[in-house]
């Protein structure tokens, strides 16, 4: 997060994150859907979580679960 955000923000955005991760979905993705998440819910606050990734790799090839 680029600052503080609030609670309800938090909470969106994380179980959107977390839950598209774990159906399978690359970083990259599940942040986007995650900031979607909270456009959806009418939190003006999309624009405070950002994405940063080490040198030399690619949010999009990321997956942390594989689904089976």
């Amino acid at each position: 997060m680029n600052t503080s955000i609030g609670d309800e923000a938090a909470l969106v955005f994380a179980s959107q994150f977390y839950s598209s991760i774990g159906f399978g979905k690359s970083i990259e993705v599940s942040f986007n859907q995650a900031k979607a998440a909270l456009m959806l819910e009418g939190i003006p606050e999309e624009t405070t979580p950002e994405l940063f990734v080490r040198d030399g790799l690619q949010a999009n090839s990321i997956i942390l679960v594989q689904p089976e």
